[in-house]
C-alpha cells in the first residue's frame, strides 16, 4: 500500500452546497466526482435565502453570486405553521446596512449557476 494514495471523494447533488464542497475540497486537492440526478440547470420552482457568512464563505472560493447587485436585503421574515398561521417572526437589524448582516432572497437556480462555472473551472 503506497502512503501517497491520493485522496478521493464523491458528492452527491450539485445544487449551491453539493458543488461548492466539491469546489473546496478540489481546492485542497481531494479528487472529487459529482452526481446529480438533474439532466440539466433549471428552475426549479424553489428560493432560498443566502446569509451574509455564506456569501463570504463562497467568494472565498471564487463563486460570486452577484446576489448585493440585483438582490435585495431581507428586512422581515415571517415563519407559518402548517395551517398557515404564524409560528415565529423576525426583524433585520436596523443598523444591519453593511452585507455583514444581510440576507438576500435568490431562486435555486440563480444561486446555482455561479458554482457551475467554479466547478467548470
Amino acid at each position: 500500500m503506497s502512503l501517497h494514495t491520493r485522496t478521493r471523494a464523491i458528492v452527491v447533488g450539485a445544487g449551491i452546497g453539493g458543488l461548492a464542497t466539491a469546489v473546496a475540497l478540489r481546492r485542497v486537492g481531494v479528487e472529487v466526482e459529482v452526481f446529480e440526478r438533474a439532466s440539466e440547470l433549471r428552475p426549479a420552482g424553489f428560493g432560498i435565502s443566502v446569509v451574509s457568512n455564506a456569501v463570504a464563505a463562497l467568494r472565498v472560493l471564487g463563486i460570486d453570486l452577484g446576489l448585493e447587485a440585483r438582490g435585495q436585503t431581507i428586512a422581515h421574515t415571517e415563519i407559518m405553521t402548517g395551517q398557515g398561521g404564524p409560528c415565529g417572526r423576525c426583524r433585520s437589524s436596523p443598523r444591519a446596512t453593511g452585507s455583514a448582516h444581510r440576507a438576500w432572497p435568490c431562486t435555486g437556480a440563480t444561486s446555482t449557476r455561479p458554482c457551475w462555472r467554479a466547478w467548470a473551472r
